[in-house]
C-alpha cells in the first residue's frame, strides 16, 4: 500500500507559492510537485523552497516537474489563470481562465490522475465547474476553495470585535466567493454561546453583523489596491484543505462543491459546508435557511447559473468553430442563399432537419460534458418533439452562435431565432426585406452534404459574445 502524500500544484503564481510554503512550513506532505508553463520559474522556485528545508518540521520532496507527475498524485492543485484586470468582468476572466483551466485538466487527465482536485482559479465556483466537467471525474473528488477564505476572514473579524480567540469561532459563509456570498447568522457561535444572543446579552448594535459581513467582501478589493494582490490567505485556505484530504479528517469545511438538490439547487459548484475527507467531499451539510437568508442563496446561485450558461454558450461556439464544417457551410449558404433572393428577410427550416444537423456538430460533446441543455436537445431530436423546447435562454444561445460564430459578408446583419406554431425554425435576418424565401428540407440536406465551399467569406470575425 502506497502510504506517500503527493501533492501536484499547476501554477507557480503568488497563490500556489504561498500554498508551497504553508505547506512547507506546517508539514503533512511527502511530495510536492511543481508544474508551471513558465519552466524555468517552477525552477526556481523548487530550489528557492528546497533550500528552507532544513529548518522544515519534516523531511519533503520538492521539485518542478511535467503532467506526468499526476498519475500517482494523491491530490492536483491548480491555482493557474490570469488575474482580473481593473475594468475588467467577471465573464471575461471567465472566458480566459476557462480554456487554461480546461487545458490544464485535460493534460493532468491524460497521464492518468486518479485523485482529488482542489481549485483555486477565478472565479473559483465556475472553474471547479468546469475542472468537473471536462475530468470525467466524480464532483465528490472535485474541489474550489469556495468561501474557505471568506469564511477565515469572518472568523478572524468576529473574534477582532468580541477579543476571543478566532479558533473559539465557528462561523461560515456561503454562497459563491464573491460579493453575493452570505452568513446564516443564526449557525454562528462563538464557543457554544449564539453570537445573536452574545451581541444582545451584551448591548452591541446588530447592525455591527452587517457591517463585519461586508468588511469581510470588501478585503480583497482593498487589498488588492494596497498590494495589488491578495495570496497568504488563500495560501493558508488551500492548504487546510489539502490536509483534511490527505489525512482523511471528515472536517467541515465551507468549499465550493457541486449541488444536487441541496438547498433546493443544483446543476453548479458553490461555497457550502462539508464533510472533507480523502475521496473529497463526503457529505454537505444542509442548514435549514430562513426565508431571508435562503433568498440570498438563491441569488448568489442565480449568478452562477447565470455564469454557467455563458459558459455553455462559450461551449457552443467552440464546437461549432472548430468541430463542425458542415454547420458552417450550412450556415454560409442560408446567408448567401438570403442575398441570391432579393431581399428576403426570412429562411424557415422544418423541425427534424435542423435537428438532425445541429446534433451533428454537439451530440458527441453532449455524451461526453453532461450538458443539461445539450441532453435536452438530443432527446428532443430522439423523440421528435424539437417545437416542444420550452427555454427562451437556449434560443438566445442559438442565435449568439449564428451571430458570432462565423465570419461573412453580410457585416451588420443579426439573426433571430423564433419557433413558430407551425414546427418551424424561423432564423429572421435584419435589414433585409419581409418577404419569407422558404427553402425545401431537400435542398437544405444536399447543400449541408455537399458542403458547398465556393461561396467565399469574409467580415471582421467573432464579436463578442455578449455583443
Amino acid at each position: 500500500m502506497n502510504t506517500n502524500k503527493k501533492v501536484v500544484l499547476v501554477g507557480t503564481g503568488f497563490v500556489g507559492m504561498s500554498m508551497a510554503y504553508a505547506m512547507m512550513n506546517q508539514g503533512g506532505v511527502d511530495e510536492l510537485v511543481l508544474i508551471d508553463v513558465l519552466k524555468d520559474k517552477a525552477k526556481g522556485e523548487e530550489m528557492d523552497l528546497s533550500h528552507g528545508l532544513p529548518y522544515a518540521p519534516q523531511k519533503m520532496d520538492i521539485k518542478a516537474g511535467d503532467y506526468s507527475e499526476c498519475k500517482d498524485a494523491n491530490v492536483v492543485v491548480i491555482t493557474a489563470g490570469l488575474p482580473q484586470k481593473p475594468g475588467q468582468s467577471r465573464l471575461e476572466l471567465a472566458v480566459s481562465n476557462t480554456k487554461i483551466v480546461k487545458e490544464i485538466t485535460e493534460q493532468v487527465m491524460a497521464n492518468g490522475f486518479n485523485g482529488v482536485f482542489i481549485i483555486a482559479s477565478n472565479p473559483v465556483d465556475l472553474m471547479s465547474y468546469v475542472v468537473a466537467q471536462v475530468s470525467g471525474l466524480p464532483k465528490s473528488r472535485v474541489i474550489g476553495s469556495g468561501t474557505v477564505l471568506d469564511t477565515a476572514r469572518l472568523r478572524y473579524l468576529i473574534a477582532e470585535y468580541l477579543d476571543v480567540s478566532s479558533k473559539n469561532v465557528h462561523a461560515y459563509i456561503l454562497g459563491e466567493h464573491g460579493d453575493s456570498s452570505l452568513v446564516p447568522w443564526e449557525y454562528c457561535y462563538v464557543g457554544c454561546k449564539s453570537i445573536i444572543d452574545i451581541m444582545k446579552d451584551n448591548n452591541h448594535p446588530m447592525e455591527d453583523l452587517k457591517k463585519i459581513h461586508d468588511e469581510v467582501w470588501k478585503a480583497a478589493y482593498e487589498i488588492i489596491e494596497k498590494k495589488r494582490a491578495t495570496y497568504y490567505g488563500i495560501g493558508m485556505a488551500l492548504n487546510r484543505i489539502i490536509k483534511a484530504v490527505l489525512n482523511d479528517e471528515n472536517s467541515i469545511l465551507t468549499v465550493s462543491t457541486y449541488q444536487n438538490g441541496e438547498y433546493n439547487q443544483e446543476g453548479m459548484y458553490i461555497g457550502v459546508p462539508a464533510i472533507i475527507n480523502k475521496n473529497g467531499v463526503k457529505e454537505i451539510l444542509e442548514l435549514k435557511l430562513n426565508a431571508e437568508d435562503q433568498a440570498k442563496f438563491n441569488h448568489s446561485c442565480d449568478i452562477m447559473k447565470e455564469n454557467i450558461e455563458n459558459e455553455n454558450a462559450q461551449k457552443y461556439i467552440e464546437i461549432l468553430e472548430n468541430k463542425s464544417k458542415k454547420l458552417k457551410n450550412l450556415t454560409e449558404d442560408l446567408i448567401e442563399a438570403s442575398k441570391i433572393s432579393s431581399g428576403n428577410e426570412t429562411v424557415n427550416l422544418q423541425k427534424l432537419n435542423f435537428a438532425e444537423m445541429i446534433l451533428q456538430a454537439n451530440g458527441e460533446f453532449a455524451e461526453k460534458y453532461e450538458s443539461k441543455d445539450l441532453k435536452l436537445i438530443s432527446k428532443i431530436e430522439k423523440e421528435g418533439i424539437f417545437a416542444q423546447l420550452d427555454s427562451k435562454k437556449m434560443w438566445r444561445v442559438l442565435e449568439n452562435i449564428y451571430n458570432n460564430a462565423y465570419k461573412h459578408s453580410l457585416e451588420g446583419t443579426r439573426i433571430y431565432v423564433n419557433v413558430e406554431q407551425n414546427d418551424k425554425i424561423v432564423f429572421t435576418m435584419k435589414n433585409i426585406s419581409k418577404e419569407e424565401l422558404n427553402i425545401t428540407p431537400e435542398e437544405l440536406m444536399e447543400r449541408f452534404v455537399r458542403g458547398d465551399k465556393s461561396r467565399t467569406s469574409g467580415g471582421n470575425g467573432l464579436r463578442s459574445f455578449n455583443s
